[in-house]
């Protein structure tokens, strides 16, 4: 999976599930990913996971007015 796709899917999940629901998801897919031997699944949605709290960190607001 590229950069960019990490970053969208960390913003789509943020936009539907709001950031503690989406840091959950991507916690429990890393679990689930690892539990079914699929190591690279887990290093993906670990990114993932590292990625929605960068964007709580910097304040990302999902629905803010972009120009």
């Amino acid at each position: 999976m590229d950069e960019i796709d990490i970053w969208r899917t960390a913003t789509t999940l943020i936009k539907a599930m709001g950031f503690t629901s989406a840091a959950f998801d991507a916690s429990y897919r890393v679990r689930e990913m690892r539990e079914k031997g699929d190591d690279a699944g887990a290093v993906i949605w670990k990114q993932i996971e590292e990625k929605i709290g960068e964007l709580e960190r910097i304040g990302y607001a999902p629905d803010a007015v972009r120009h």
